[in-house]
C-alpha cells in the first residue's frame, strides 16, 4: 500500500502539545493523575501527525506507568536552537535489563498494563525524531524523565 509522504511544515508545537495534553487528560483522570503543563512558545519544522505520534506515545507511557494520585509534568524550554521538551511522571525505576534496550524494538515492561504491547512505542519515537534530527533521551530513577529535543526556526 502506498501512502504519500507526509510535508514537513511550520507547526506552533506549544499549540500542538496543549491540544495533546488536553486530549491525553481525559485517559489520565481515568488513572487518578492529571498532566500539568507548562510550555513555552515556539516554532519547529516537521512532520505533524508524526511528531504528534511522538508526544502521545510518551505521554501515554507515563500515564500508564505513573503512580496513581501523582502529577505528570509536560514542560518545555529553548536552548541552544532546540525546543526541549520533559515528560516527567513518579514511578517505579526501569529495570536496568529493560532501561538498557529501551529503544530497541519489542522491548517492554512485564506489568500487567503492557498486555496490550508491542514494545515497539520508543522504538518508533527514536526513528521519528531521527528523521527530524531530534533526540530523545530517558533518566530513569523514582522520577521517569523523557525529554525530546527539536530543531527550532528562527531566533
Amino acid at each position: 500500500m502506498y501512502t504519500a509522504k507526509e510535508e514537513f511544515k511550520e507547526v506552533d508545537i506549544k499549540k500542538l502539545i496543549t491540544q495533546i495534553c488536553s486530549d491525553m487528560n481525559f485517559k489520565a483522570k481515568k488513572y487518578s493523575l492529571n498532566i500539568i503543563c507548562d510550555l513555552c512558545d515556539g516554532t519547529v519544522r516537521v512532520q505533524e501527525s508524526k511528531i504528534r505520534q511522538v508526544i502521545i506515545n510518551v505521554l501515554d507511557n507515563a500515564i500508564k506507568y505513573s503512580i496513581n494520585g501523582k502529577n505528570i509534568y509536560i514542560s518545555s524550554s529553548i536552548a541552544e536552537n532546540k525546543y526541549i521538551i520533559e515528560v516527567v511522571n513518579s514511578s517505579e525505576p526501569i529495570v536496568q535489563e529493560i532501561y538498557d534496550n529501551i529503544f530497541e524494538p519489542f522491548v517492554k515492561s512485564n506489568t500487567n498494563s503492557t498486555e496490550d504491547s508491542r514494545g515497539m512505542g520508543l522504538f518508533l519515537c527514536r526513528e521519528i525524531l531521527n528523521e527530524h534530527n531530534g533526540e530523545i533521551s530517558i533518566e530513569n530513577g523514582n522520577e521517569i524523565k523523557v525529554k525530546i529535543a527539536l530543531n527550532i526556526l528562527g531566533n
